[in-house]
């Protein structure tokens, strides 16, 4: 089994490249940059499981990042949302992570064992990138957008830098007041 998991592994970082030198290469006809103040729609995506989830924004504060499973920083990002996720449970805070990988559930299972990653926020996947880069813009990653209850954007932070979770949290806890 480690081998196929080293094969798919390879397959991703592959998958993973061709989609960045996609992104550079096809115009850029549906990403728009994210405005604050827009107002999303909810989607529905498959989820880890294949089930179909919809990502509502009924939440007083709702976060949506966008990222993908051979990105280290990503990776990290998931970490800070896992926390959140235990720090605010019960609490009016929705997280959800839209993946964007090629290789679909299957992949991101795969790199989360084998990197010891843990996922406790809902992960789905649009690796079509058709709400990612369609809807939200999306063209590096991670992406995150906080919204509120009504789906308007309040906030959004792409890349991750060192202050990114000191920021992040900041705009958190501001928000949940």
């Amino acid at each position: 089994e480690t081998c196929m998991e080293d094969k798919l592994l390879k397959v991703m970082k592959i998958a993973g490249l061709t989609l960045a030198l996609l992104m550079l290469v096809v115009p850029m006809a549906h990403a728009a940059t994210p405005q604050i103040g827009q107002v999303m729609e909810p989607f529905t995506l498959p989820d880890i499981d294949g089930k179909d989830y919809t990502v509502n924004f009924d939440k007083k504060v709702n976060i949506v990042s966008f990222w993908v499973s051979s990105c280290s920083l990503c990776k990290e990002e998931l970490r800070i949302l896992n926390e959140l996720s235990e720090e605010y449970k019960g609490q009016d805070l929705g997280i959800n992570v839209v993946s964007t990988d090629f290789g679909g559930p299957r992949m991101v299972k795969i790199v989360l064992k084998t990197t010891e990653t843990e996922a406790k926020v809902p992960i789905v996947f649009d690796s079509m990138m058709k709400v990612a880069r369609g809807k939200f813009g999306a063209t590096r990653f991670p992406v995150l957008f906080i919204l509120d209850n009504t789906g308007k954007i309040l906030f959004f932070m792409d890349g991750f830098r060192e202050d990114s979770e000191a920021r992040l949290r900041s705009e958190i806890e501001w928000r949940m007041k």
